[in-house]
């Protein structure tokens, strides 16, 4: 009213005062247990993001799931370090509640029951013989599913792709970058080395094909994990526009020399292979008859150098202990009871078959086949439940998801996928946004016109 002095705002030098005090605290909390002093200022970040716009808050939630499991490989931590992986599962659970809460999120339904159904028929397995760590496993496992199920239906509601994409192109060239770095100038690996040796110490992957320089691993504790999650950042900025193109050729060509330096024959393959049928292949097909002539003059001139290196992949260990994965099926068949061959042996039960000889017999402790590994684990139900999500979620997905999840089915034939868990966290999130048909296009950018109904409009 006139006449009248605006109010006084008596709270603001309280807000002032107790901005002081608490900065304060927190100062001489991290001068005295850094550790605790972290864990308060996160959690300060975590209850003031809730004030946050929701798109930069599903952004910064996303971004600390996916960087906290790109960053500590928590099954390759040994007992030392629980802290970490305690940390690490708190994370997921803290942003995948407050994803929920905040965004609202509602996952598909089909999905829903038949991931319930995927983790009874695991805990069934798992509860029927004891195995070392199990349980460690199975909620690890159940953990990194729900977080990334929450994830990808809150990301379908907000149209967040964008925002998805740019985070797993940003993580993926910096892990890129820090494999080059890796194999030029540390002297050991970070976290643990991908082989163990028989004193229980581990090392760096020795690289055959460039001699001199190990295999890179970044913070995964492995090359394969690293690659894998290379060839997923590759192609998803390939069907992106979110940077300049001198920007993202230099982020592909950083990402490529991570793979490379990652020493898998098979993820280089993948890479060049899922490169050009995500880029090169629709420009090409109109020039197919050229192309096909030219193609085979070239194979008739490089045939000697390319036979001899089909001969040095295929009479590597790597071939043979891929075909002794599929060898182990007709055993897992034949030398297990009926309850294991539906319902599996359970989460960490490899060790005992491997002991059973009912694995490859090699010397190395990985199946390096998913398909495979989840009958062992899961069973014949659980596989048919996997192969089932994977082909639904192949039939709603947008472009981009197909092309991604395509990565996915064929790596799961050279990698044990779910063993490493930033990796089935992006699996079981990929899956879960293509359930959600989830969109390319963000909230602000129009969705694409079919041209028939662009012309109806314009005639109506």
């Amino acid at each position: 009213m006139p006449g009248l002095k605006p109010a006084i705002d008596r709270t603001t030098p309280l807000w002032y005062v107790g901005a002081f005090l608490i900065a304060a605290v927190v100062t001489a909390t991290l001068a005295v247990q850094p550790l605790v002093g972290v864990a308060l200022v996160g959690v300060g970040v975590f209850l003031w993001s809730f004030f946050w716009k929701v798109e930069r808050f599903f952004a910064a939630h996303f971004g600390l799931a996916l960087v906290a499991l790109m960053a500590v490989p928590i099954l390759r931590l040994t007992q030392a370090d629980n802290v970490l992986r305690v940390g690490i599962a708190a994370v997921l659970v803290a942003t995948a509640v407050a994803v929920a809460l905040r965004v609202r999120v509602a996952p598909p339904g089909a999905l829903v029951g038949l991931t319930i159904v995927f983790f009874i028929l695991g805990f069934i397995a798992t509860s029927a013989v004891p195995d070392d760590n199990e349980w460690l496993f199975y909620g690890l496992e159940l953990l990194v599913a729900g977080t990334a199920v929450v994830f990808a239906a809150a990301a379908a509601k907000l149209k967040a792709w964008p925002i998805v994409s740019k985070l797993l192109i940003l993580a993926t060239a910096a892990e890129a970058a820090l494999a080059v770095f890796e194999v030029l100038q540390l002297s050991a690996p970070l976290w643990r080395g991908g082989r163990i040796l028989t004193d229980g110490t581990s090392t760096w992957m020795r690289n055959e094909l460039v001699s001199g320089i190990p295999r890179a691993q970044g913070t995964f504790g492995h090359p394969l994990p690293l690659a894998f999650m290379l060839v997923l950042g590759a192609l998803t900025l390939l069907r992106t526009k979110a940077f300049h193109p001198a920007i993202r050729f230099a982020l592909f060509v950083l990402m490529g020399v991570g793979v490379f330096v990652s020493g898998s024959r098979n993820a280089i393959i993948l890479f060049v292979l899922l490169s050009v049928l995500t880029v090169a292949l629709p420009r090409l097909l109109n020039r197919l008859t050229i192309l096909f002539l030219l193609g085979l003059g070239g194979l008739a001139i490089a045939a000697p150098f390319l036979l001899e290196q089909f001969e040095q992949i295929v009479t590597t260990g790597s071939v043979f202990h891929r075909v002794g994965a599929l060898e182990s099926v007709g055993r897992l068949f034949d030398y297990r009871g009926t309850f294991a061959v539906l319902f599996g042996d359970g989460s960490a039960a490899t060790p005992r078959l491997y002991s059973e000889g009912l694995l490859q017999s090699d010397g190395l402790a990985a199946v390096d086949n998913q398909y495979v590994l989840t009958f062992a684990q899961n069973g014949l139900l659980g596989l048919a439940l996997l192969v089932i999500m994977m082909i639904v979620a192949f039939r709603r997905a947008s472009t981009t998801l197909r092309i991604l999840l395509l990565a996915v089915a064929i790596t799961g034939m050279i990698f044990d996928l779910f063993t490493w868990p930033v990796v089935g966290f992006t699996v079981w999130f990929l899956i879960g946004a293509a359930f959600a048909r989830m969109p390319e296009t963000g909230p602000q950018e129009p969705e694409p016109v079919a041209p028939d109904k662009e012309l109806a409009t314009l005639t109506s």
